[in-house]
């Protein structure tokens, strides 16, 4: 695994361990330490990651939760949700 790939699994692991434990979790901040090519990537993994544990603690996902990443995340955090 090269460095950029062991990074981005690391910041993607501690988002989930932060919503796991109820700690408030950024998505813009675990992307301002992405490297650039990987961030649309990252963020749609980070969505899924959110909406899942929110749906299964009982939250409420709104559909314009995500519209502030553009048309492409909102797009699939709808599609989550069906």
């Amino acid at each position: 695994m090269s460095v950029e790939t062991d990074l981005e699994n690391t910041l993607i692991d501690r988002f989930e361990d932060d919503v796991k434990s109820g700690t408030p979790a950024d998505i813009e901040s675990v992307l301002a330490l992405c490297p650039e090519d990987a961030k649309q990537r990252i963020l749609l993994e980070l969505i899924s990651i959110e909406i899942f544990h929110r749906v299964k603690k009982g939250r409420r996902v709104g559909n314009s939760d995500y519209s502030r990443f553009g048309e492409e995340a909102e797009n699939h955090a709808h599609r989550l949700q069906e």
